[in-house]
């Protein structure tokens, strides 16, 4: 996804608690990774000015896009995309943490997850090369699939921070898990600067943080999966979550008369075809939480409950119904509902 911005438009609003305590609302919202951000800080430290809080997101927006983007030719991991280098390469920070956390998704979910799906996704036309009307052909699949793979393609070295290709042709694609991320880092960024209760929103997926300015949970609304994209489907209150959803109802290519989602089955090389619409996913991180929306989606809802489950993530599945749809949660998201009630 292309990472632009443009200085916050910055908005302060004041309300007061039931005890008539003021809470000051400082919200900016711009432009990034091919969608808008909105941020929301309660009680913006007075040693913090919104207009520098807001050039600081500038600053660590790009220094995002200079390292993660794929739609950015000199960014890290576009270099690192056309080498043809097999060594050990030395990695940033953010690259080697997001490698580090697309590994631990990838076996969690049993394989479904793979940033080495760049060859499928220009193939299927949701990349760089775009292919809006001609169905790939089984053999032109199959080619791709060979340098498809996370653990037979890349490795990680834990203790010089370094990753490495194991076939030249390899290349990363991190559209699932970059966004998530970008959320988090930019939370962390208010938090560096003594922000403690906060929500920061990209594309719809997000991180929240202690009250809103009313000084309650925050509320945040599970998206209807049509096209139309104006219904909520569920409320949620959290204080302390990351969150994302990964649908197949906006993304999409039409070929020969079929829809095809933009959501790949890293196994078969081709856009999955059950009836599941979306899946939103509450974690500690946003990272976590986008990462692992996409391997629900290629999961299925029958063993991308069985795996949300097993490892305590909490889980929403909307699947189509007729001309509804159908809501399934894991045992852990009701748990999140249930405490949220309290």
């Amino acid at each position: 996804m292309q990472l632009r911005f443009i200085i916050p438009l910055l908005l302060l609003l004041t309300s007061c608690d039931v005890f008539g305590q003021s809470r000051t609302v400082t919200t900016l919202s711009g432009k990034t990774m091919g969608t808008v951000f909105h941020i929301s800080v309660i009680d913006l430290p007075e040693a913090v000015t919104a207009e520098n809080l807001g050039a600081q997101i500038e600053a660590e927006l790009k220094a995002f896009n200079d390292k993660l983007s794929n739609w950015q030719q000199d960014s890290e991991i576009s270099k690192f995309n056309a080498s043809g280098d097999v060594d050990w390469v030395d990695a940033s920070d953010k690259f080697y943490t997001v490698m580090e956390e697309s590994f631990y998704i990838h076996n969690l979910s049993e394989q479904t997850f793979d940033v080495t799906l760049a060859p499928l996704i220009d193939l299927w036309g949701f990349g760089w090369k775009q292919n809006d009307t001609i169905i790939p052909s089984d053999e032109a699949v199959i080619a791709a699939l060979e340098n498809v793979g996370m653990n037979k393609l890349l490795a990680l070295n834990p203790t010089t921070k370094q990753i490495k290709k194991l076939k030249a042709e390899v290349s990363v694609n991190l559209s699932a898990i970059a966004k998530g991320y970008g959320i988090d880092v930019l939370a962390a960024l208010l938090e560096k600067n003594g922000v403690k209760e906060y929500l920061v929103e990209i594309g719809g997926d997000l991180i929240a943080k202690g009250h809103n300015g009313e000084d309650k949970p925050w509320v945040v609304g599970i998206e209807t999966p049509d096209n139309d994209g104006k219904q909520v489907e569920e409320l949620v209150m959290i204080s302390q979550y990351g969150m994302a959803t990964s649908g197949d109802y906006r993304n999409y290519v039409e070929k020969d008369g079929k829809r095809f989602s933009h959501i790949i089955d890293p196994v078969t090389g081709k856009p999955v075809t059950h009836n599941l619409a979306s899946v939103t996913i509450f974690s500690d991180s946003a990272m976590r939480a986008d990462a692992l929306a996409t391997a629900m989606m290629v999961l299925g809802v029958e063993a991308g409950l069985k795996i949300a489950d097993k490892n305590n993530i909490a889980a929403y599945f909307l699947t189509r119904d007729g001309a509804t749809f159908k809501a399934t949660s894991s045992a852990q998201y009701k748990q999140l509902k249930a405490d949220a009630g309290k």
